[in-house]
C-alpha cells in the first residue's frame, strides 16, 4: 500500500479537486448496463492484483471485488484435455465452479477426456498426429517434455507468465524450491501445486479389514512375515463368516498396487536414491526377493491372479461384497471412505485400518514422497496444464489459468460456491452439512476430487474425512513418510538437460517396455526366478547404468543448488 505523507495545503486542495472530478466522471457513466473492460484494461488489473499467497494460509480476503474478471469482450471457446475423475456430472460444464469461470471470464471450455483405462496412448496419438486441443492437463513426468517443447507442440511460458500471470508467479517466488521448470529454466506448464502441510501428500497406503483381524484374534501386521501370516489366515479361516472359501486376502487392481509393496524391501519400482546415490530397483537383489515373495503369495491364492484383467467395477464389487481382506489405498476418500459408506449399512461391524507401511526388517523400507531435505511445496509428479501450438488464444489462456491461483480461484475449485457447498466461519471456509453428510456430491460444485492446475488448500481435504479410520491413516502415513531414518528415498524433482533427456528417453523407452513385459511373467511364475540374473544382465546391456549416471548427475546438481 502506498503511504500518504503530509503535503503542502495547496497541493492537498488540488488533489481533492482532481479526485472529486474523477468520482463525478464515474457517476455519469452508464448504470443500466455493465461494460466489460477492454483487453488492455483487463491486463492492467490482472497484473496489478496481488496473489493471495498469505490468505491461502488462513487469513480472510474480504475484498468486495471479484478477483476473477472478464478476459474477453466476445466469448471464446477453448478445448481442454484432462482425465475425468468425477462422476457426479456427465459434463464438467455442469459443475458450478466452471459455470462461474465461464460467466466471469467469458471463456467457455469444451472438455475432452481420454478413454477409460487409457494410460497415455490416446495423448501420444494426438501429439503424433498434431490433432491437439488448446490445453492439456497431464502427468508430464511420463512424457518427453523437452522434445515436445523443442518441436513446438508445447509452447514456452516464461515471458507469458511474467506478463500475464502475476498470481502464479507470486506463488513460485514465495516458494523458490518448487522445481517445475526444465533444466534450462523453461516454464512449460501451470502446475498443480501443494503446500508442505498438504495432507494428500500422504494419502496412499494399505487398508485392511480390522474386523476380520478381530474375528481371528490377529494383530495389525507391520512386517512382510506378519502380512503373510494374516493373509494366510484370511484365506483359510473364513473371516467373512459365510462358510465359503471365497475370501481374497489381498485384492489388487492392476500390477502397480502389487509393486507398491516392494518398498518393504527398501527399494522402489524404478529410480530412487539411497544415501545420495541413485539406484534402480529392478537390478537390485532385493527385487528378486520381492518377486519370489509375491509369486508365492499369488500361487497360494493370497493375491488375486487376475489383477491385470479386472476393472474398477469388478474390484469395487469384491470389496463391497465382503470378499476383500486388504487392498492398496490410492486415497482415503474413494478407496476407504466410499467403501465404508457402502458396507456399513448392511454390516455395521465393518472396520478398516490403515496400517504402517510394511518392512522386511527394522530400519528397512520407505513410504511417503519426501526427500532428505524434508517437506517442501511442490507439484505431485509432473501434473500441470500446458498450452499447445494449436491454441489461438494464448494470452487469454494464460490469464484464465492464472485466476486458478488467486484466493478466489482456490476457494472456487477446492470448495465450490459460498452459501451452497461451503460457508465462511471465522474467516475460514467450511463445507456445508449437505456436503459433509453426503446429501449432495461435492463433484457438483468443485474440483476437490480431481486434479487441476491450482494451489491446493490443505484445510479442505481433512474436512471431508468422515471416518476416524481415514484420519488415523493419514496421520500415521504422514508420520512414517516424513521419518528421516528411512535409508531409501524418493528422488527429488531433478531436471535433465536437453541432451541428457534425449539420451535418457532413448534408453528408458526400451527398458520400460522390457520391464513391463517381464514383471508379470515373474509374478505369475511364467518366467522362472532362476532367470532373474539374466534379466538384470539384459537391462545392463540395454544401458541402465548409463541411465543411472544421467540421473545421478542431475541429483548432484540439485543437491549443490
Amino acid at each position: 500500500m502506498v503511504s500518504i505523507k503530509k503535503k503542502h495545503p495547496l497541493v492537498c486542495m488540488m488533489l481533492i479537486i482532481v479526485i472529486t472530478a474523477f468520482l463525478l466522471m464515474g457517476c455519469t457513466s452508464k448504470t443500466d448496463e455493465k461494460t466489460e473492460p477492454t483487453e488492455n484494461e483487463t491486463t492492467e488489473k490482472t497484473e496489478g492484483s496481488q496473489p493471495s499467497g498469505e490468505t491461502s494460509k488462513g487469513s480472510d480476503d474480504n475484498t468486495s471485488e471479484s478477483e476473477i474478471q472478464p478476459i474477453v469482450e466476445q466469448p471464446i471457446t477453448l478445448t481442454y484435455y484432462l482425465r475425468k475423475q468425477i462422476s457426479a456430472v456427465d459434463d464438467y460444464n455442469e459443475m458450478a465452479c466452471w459455470k462461474v469461470m465461464e460467466e466471469k471470464t467469458g471463456i467457455k471450455i469444451e472438455w475432452m477426456h481420454p478413454p477409460e483405462g487409457d494410460r497415455g496412448e490416446h495423448l501420444a496419438s494426438m501429439f503424433a498426429s498434431q490433432d491437439l486441443p488448446d490445453l492439456i492437463y497431464w502427468d508430464w513426468d511420463s512424457q518427453d517434455v523437452v522434445k515436445l517443447v523443442e518441436e513446438g507442440s508445447i509452447i514456452k511460458l516464461n515471458d507469458l507468465i511474467d506478463q500475464h500471470a502475476p498470481n502464479y508467479k507470486k506463488w513460485l517466488e514465495e516458494y523458490p524450491g518448487t522445481a517445475i521448470t526444465l533444466e534450462d529454466g523453461t516454464h512449460y506448464k501451470f502446475a498443480y501445486l501443494t503446500l508442505p502441510e498438504e495432507p494428500t501428500n500422504y494419502n496412499s497406503g494399505l487398508a485392511i479389514r480390522k474386523d476380520w483381524l478381530d474375528v481371528l484374534s490377529l494383530e495389525v501386521p507391520t512386517t512382510i512375515d506378519g502380512w503373510y501370516k494374516v493373509l494366510k489366515a484370511f484365506k483359510e479361516q473364513d473371516p467373512n463368516g459365510n462358510g465359503q472359501p471365497d475370501e481374497i486376502p489381498y485384492c489388487s487392481l492392476g500390477v502397480g498396487r502389487i509393486l507398491n509393496l516392494v518398498r518393504a524391501w527398501g527399494i522402489a519400482d524404478g529410480f530412487y536414491q539411497e544415501n545420495g546415490k541413485v539406484q534402480y530397483g529392478w537390478i537390485r537383489p532385493e527385487m528378486k526377493e520381492f518377486l519370489a515373495t509375491m509369486q508365492r503369495w499369488i500361487k497360494e491364492g493370497l493375491i488375486n491372479q487376475d489383477y491385470a484383467e479386472i476393472d474398477r467395477e469388478t474390484f469395487d464389487s469384491r470389496v463391497v461384497s465382503n470378499l476383500a481382506g486388504a487392498w492398496w489405498v490410492d486415497g482415503v476418500g474413494g478407496w476407504m471412505g466410499n467403501y465404508l459408506d457402502k458396507m456399513k449399512p448392511d454390516n455395521p461391524s465393518v472396520e478398516l485400518v490403515g496400517p504402517p507401511y510394511p518392512k522386511v526388517a527394522e530400519g528397512v523400507g520407505f513410504g511417503g514422497p519426501v526427500d532428505d531435505k524434508g517437506p517442501r511445496m511442490g507439484c505431485p509428479k509432473g501434473y500441470g496444464t500446458v498450452i499447445t501450438s494449436k491454441n489461438k488464444y494464448v494470452v487469454e489462456s494464460v490469464k484464465w489459468l492464472d485466476y486458478h491461483y488467486t484466493r478466489e480461484g482456490q476457494l472456487l475449485f477446492a470448495y465450490g460456491i459460498e452459501g451452497e457447498s461451503y460457508t465462511m466461519v471465522d474467516g475460514e471456509p467450511r463445507f456445508t452439512e449437505k456436503i459433509l453428510k453426503g446429501e449432495e456430491p461435492l463433484g457438483k460444485y468443485c474440483m476437490q476430487e480431481n486434479h487441476i492446475s491450482m494451489i491446493k488448500d490443505p484445510k479442505a481435504f481433512p474436512q471431508l474425512l468422515k471416518y476416524p479410520e481415514q484420519r488415523a491413516a493419514i496421520e500415521l502415513w504422514t508420520e512414517q513418510g516424513m521419518n528421516a531414518n528411512y535409508p531409501a528415498r524418493w528422488l527429488p524433482p531433478i531436471k535433465l538437460t536437453q541432451e541428457e533427456n534425449t539420451r535418457f528417453q532413448e534408453i528408458m523407452n526400451d527398458i520400460n517396455a522390457y520391464v513391463e513385459e517381464m514383471r508379470d511373467k515373474f509374478l505369475l511364475g511364467i518366467e522362472p526366478l532362476e532367470n532373474f540374473d539374466n534379466f538384470v544382465k539384459t537391462l545392463k546391456d540395454m544401458g541402465i547404468d548409463e541411465a543411472i549416471a544421467i540421473q545421478q548427475a542431475a541429483l548432484d546438481r540439485y543437491n549443490s543448488e
